[in-house]
């Protein structure tokens, strides 16, 4: 193949891609030092006529640029519906992928483009095609809140429930950049409410993450099960990363729909990650709640010594007036490991006061 070192907006190329040069014998498949071919070129300035003339005399369909895209990418990526046509009317691969794994499907989705995905739906474009993340159209116009392109995609049946890399559904992308809209669209389609990613989330868990109150009510008037996955391999549930927040309105929402109290895979209950944090007023409702301020960790640590470890006084005195208590040689060591220290000596006169033996 010959190659010519003007780039791809020389004269010479240009009138290639417009046909002029063909009937002198110029070479079809010659390059720029892009990788661009007079058909890309075509392709790129939407001159259907050039491209035809260029394939009629023995231009490639699937040659490659610099870049690994074909001269259907660059089509659709100028938004050339003609040209488009004409190629896949040819027998242009539709399914081709450039280095980052995306389809002519994937460009026009994240571009925006509804006409264009109309066309290459029609034209048989798999939806449910994959980039080398393990993103589909749906997942890439979900990321961009495209609720119209969502609409479409839904329509036209795409992958509701398609897992990327990591095993994020499309829902558990709305969720986790609060697309409140589109939340709501994918549970409408029937979105998997429960599935769970890699690390055992479920998309309830990427909105308690994100202190997402409004995305939270929106899973839980689908009825969504508050008790399965984990944000942790310790095993922490959707309840405790609430607590661990110090989020009290998501926490308030998990209790009044079935969270349970001492949920935990590592003794560490919502009730041990608010007292831990110093969230007083979450430590509160969990004990009106009815939580067991006497629950101790796989490690024998009580809320209340996790509370005096950290210095947290307020939830000290909640838990002491809770019936909570700690023991002599929980104080000892408290002491001798200077977790009580002169900064935090109104705890230690406190827990004194309390100790049991």
């Amino acid at each position: 193949m010959q190659k010519n070192s003007p780039g791809p907006g020389s004269t010479s190329m240009k009138l290639l891609a417009q046909g002029m040069l063909i009937a002198n014998g110029a070479q079809v498949m010659a390059t720029t030092k892009e990788g661009l071919t007079a058909l890309h070129c075509a392709c790129i300035t939407g001159n259907v006529h050039a491209a035809r003339a260029l394939l009629d005399n023995g231009a490639q369909l699937e040659s490659r640029d610099a870049g690994g895209q074909t001269s259907l990418y660059h089509a659709v990526k100028q938004g050339h519906g003609p040209v488009v046509v004409l190629l896949l009317d040819r027998g242009a691969d539709k399914e081709a992928k450039d280095r980052i794994g995306y389809t002519a499907l994937s460009h026009a989705v994240r571009k925006g483009d509804h006409c264009m995905v109309n066309l290459l739906l029609e034209k048989g474009a798999d939806m449910v095609a994959k980039d080398r993340n393990g993103y589909t159209a749906l997942s890439h116009v979900v990321r961009n809140n495209d609720q119209c392109m969502v609409n479409l995609l839904l329509e036209k049946g795409a992958g509701l429930n398609a897992k990327n890399e990591f095993n994020s559904t499309p829902l558990h992308e709305a969720v986790r950049n609060g697309h409140q809209s589109i939340t709501r669209l994918l549970l409408e389609y029937g979105a998997d409410k429960q599935a769970l990613t890699k690390w055992c989330r479920t998309p309830l868990m990427e909105a308690v993450e994100n202190g997402d109150a409004e995305t939270v009510e929106i899973l839980l008037a689908w009825e969504v099960d508050t008790n399965i996955g984990r944000t942790t391999p310790e095993g922490m549930r959707v309840l405790a990363l609430a607590a661990s927040k110090g989020d009290i309105a998501v926490v308030e929402m998990l209790l009044d729909n079935g969270a349970k109290l001492e949920s935990s895979n590592s003794g560490w209950t919502a009730l041990s990650y608010a007292a831990w944090k110093g969230h007083d007023a979450v430590a509160r409702l969990l004990l009106d709640r009815g939580a067991n301020a006497g629950k101790r960790n796989w490690s024998g640590e009580s809320p209340l010594f996790l509370a005096a470890r950290a210095g947290r006084e307020a939830t000290v005195s909640l838990l002491l007036e809770r019936g909570a208590r700690i023991g002599i040689l929980e104080l000892e060591y408290l002491a001798t490991r200077r977790h009580l220290s002169d900064a935090h000596g109104s705890v230690f006169m406190l827990l004194k006061k309390y100790t049991v033996e």
